[in-house]
């Protein structure tokens, strides 16, 4: 594959312009609060190694006899070849980098209801290590191989979290790598007839061939043994996972928005048709090739910083924060990272021996995913590259045996007074029981005798504060206010009594005098002052989640609204 089809995805992520130096780091240097990082061992009999950081999940109410029941998230970037703890420090974890190469406490932080656990994959990404004569992957099947045994690594030094459950999350790329590695795990489970892992997939279901070649068997010793942890759900954030299908949103997405016009429509139409045939005749490194001209005549027309948010200046970490913090010397050492190297967010050699996995669906392993786990799909709305039109091309054309339920399900609004009154109630709950209410400190302490896993975080101030709640006051409508109930307190199906509740507390639309209700089009009252962070459909074991207040990178956009998505989610999936 040529080298610059994959810079363009690169360029699209982190920045077009040359790399500005780093800032002088602080004098003393903030180290990660992580429960435990290092190395897995045993992903070959080549010795590679990935390298993995873990954060426990922060203390409320389910301490005590409930934490066997407190899930551990795993987070997996995309790329391909980027590295997931890029995500920890810009995304999701407990800690973001800020411009001075300090960590800030992340008020949008994953880690309240769920361990994260970071690895970076695939080998050759992040701190990871390649073995001695260690080819990099080329395709999705080794890489489920790899992260099956860095799992089964993981869950081997630490026993005593085998039985949480696991959920596996990601974004970009990611749409591939889910799909993937949880139909390993699935075929695993059921190669050794476990229950663990299983989820709610029938006894007897036969699963999509996926035959794992002897190679990797020989090489991998601990693929021998049935999976030591209970996968029980998954999500996915603007994924790639059917390329030939998103591929022909490009054009109609950029136009409707106004980016580009009909000729520059008509160009992009025409390339999209010529990627496709591509596609349909096996010849995947000319179609990766050609989609990254689509997208750089996308850009280029529109005049934009990144398709993956069309309201940027400027690309995401486009100063390389997270680079510049990473490889300092204080930090490594801290993490226990191998003496010498050197971390990029993402790999463009991992990225390359990956061209001809880029354009290859995966929804053929989604049916039997979704007979076995429930389901996230969210999408950041100003994503004109794998946003909501292009998720959606494949979304509603799935054939699985639930689709009419999940097609005709009845969308829901959630408005930002919602998210923020959930805040206050979880700010209170964390310290006061299902009291809530009052302060909006969030304390943060051990488990089970191990590490905090962050400092203490208080809403409403410092700078990642401030922009998580400016992003919910700039949402369209502007800001508001209301209630919902305490997340952690939950029984029945909390995404439908929830939003109904929510809902239910709208003003009534007043009656015109034809009949015709004035104000909200969707029927739910007079919306002036309430602003939407997210629309939300559920059915058949999946759900789907689209937030307008953010673009690519939803967690780092929308920090508070997609926890509050994630945790809604998380806390009825599991239930079941």
């Amino acid at each position: 594959m040529c080298n610059w089809c994959h810079v363009l995805v690169l360029l699209a992520l982190f920045g077009t312009g040359a790399k500005a130096a780093c800032p002088l780091p602080p004098e003393l240097v903030s180290l990660p609060n992580a429960t435990s990082s290092g190395y897995l061992e045993g992903i070959d009999d080549q010795g590679s190694r990935l390298f993995f950081l873990f954060y426990e999940a922060q203390q409320s109410d389910r301490v005590g006899r409930h934490h066997s029941r407190v899930p551990i998230t795993l987070w997996l970037q995309g790329g391909p070849g980027c590295a997931s703890l890029f995500g920890a420090f810009y995304e999701l974890g407990p800690e973001l980098v800020d411009s001075d190469l300090n960590l800030q406490p992340n008020p949008g932080a994953w880690n309240r209801h769920s361990a994260l656990l970071f690895i970076d994959q695939p080998i050759g990404a992040g701190f990871s290590v390649q073995g001695d004569g260690r080819a990099l992957p080329t395709d999705e099947m080794t890489l489920a191989a790899d992260l099956y045994a860095a799992l089964q690594s993981f869950f081997l030094a630490y026993p005593h979290l085998q039985r949480r459950p696991l959920v596996i999350a990601g974004e970009s790329y990611a749409g591939k790598y889910v799909p993937s590695i949880g139909h390993f795990i699935l075929q695993q489970a059921a190669r050794h007839n476990n229950t663990a892992s299983r989820g709610r997939a029938p006894p007897h279901r036969r699963l999509a061939s996926r035959e794992l070649p002897q190679h990797l068997l020989a090489a991998r010793p601990l693929l021998a043994r049935a999976p030591l942890f209970d996968l029980q759900a998954l999500a996915i954030g603007n994924g790639l996972t059917d390329p030939a299908s998103q591929v022909m949103a490009h054009a109609d997405t950029a136009y409707f928005m106004g980016w580009i016009d009909p000729r520059q429509r008509l160009r992009a139409m025409t390339m999209q048709l010529e990627i496709v045939q591509l596609i349909t005749a096996g010849l995947w490194e000319a179609a990766h090739e050609l989609r990254g001209a689509l997208l750089a005549h996308i850009q280029g027309s529109a005049g934009v910083a990144t398709l993956m948010d069309m309201q940027r200046s400027e690309e995401y970490d486009a100063d390389k924060l997270v680079d510049c913090y990473l490889n300092l010397r204080e930090v490594q050492e801290a993490l226990g990272v191998e003496q010498g190297l050197r971390f990029e967010s993402c790999s463009s050699e991992v990225g390359d021996a990956l061209g001809a996995d880029v354009m290859k669906s995966v929804t053929y392993l989604l049916p039997d995913l979704l007979a076995a786990y429930p389901l996230l799909l969210y999408q950041g709305m100003r994503d004109a590259q794998d946003g909501a039109a292009s998720c959606e091309t494949w979304i509603y054309g799935l054939d699985w045996d639930k689709r009419s339920e999940f097609s005709t399900a009845e969308r829901h609004i959630v408005r930002a007074r919602d998210v923020e009154d959930a805040e206050r109630r979880q700010a209170g709950g964390l310290s006061q029981g299902e009291a809530g209410g009052g302060a909006s400190t969030v304390a943060v302490a051990g488990i089970e005798g191990g590490e905090a896993s962050g400092a203490g975080m208080r809403l409403g101030s410092g700078a990642a504060a401030t922009r998580a709640q400016r992003q919910l006051q700039e949402q369209p409508g502007g800001s508001s206010g209301g209630s919902l109930p305490h997340v952690a307190a939950h029984s029945g199906p909390l995404w439908m009594q929830r939003w109904r509740q929510a809902e239910q507390r709208q003003p009534q639309p007043q009656q015109q005098g034809d009949g015709h209700a004035r104000g909200d089009v969707s029927g739910r009252g007079d919306a002036a002052g309430q602003a939407v962070v997210a629309f939300w459909k559920q059915g058949g074991g999946l759900t789907h989640v689209l937030l307008p207040g953010a673009g690519h990178m939803v967690p780092r956009d929308a920090p508070l609204a997609a926890r509050f998505v994630l945790e809604q989610w998380l806390a009825e999936a599991l239930e079941r």
